[in-house]
């Protein structure tokens, strides 16, 4: 079942509002996130961060291809 367009632009918007509130007291984007997978689905948040500093490494090395 698929979610319809009505509940789409609502939970963007709670989300939207979230995260202008918490960038307004200083949070980071990935703090918002990690909260936001700890308070859903705290056993998917492990994984998260393995992608994360996965992805962070295969910038690096796309950093240092660039580079030369």
């Amino acid at each position: 079942m698929r979610p319809d367009k009505d509940y789409r632009r609502g939970a963007s918007s709670l989300l939207s509002i979230f995260r202008g509130e918490m960038m307004t007291l200083g949070y980071e984007d990935e703090e918002i996130i990690e909260a936001v997978i700890e308070e859903c689905d705290s056993g998917s948040l492990d994984a998260w961060r393995e992608v994360r500093q996965q992805f962070r490494h295969l910038e690096e090395i796309r950093s240092e291809g660039e580079d030369q």
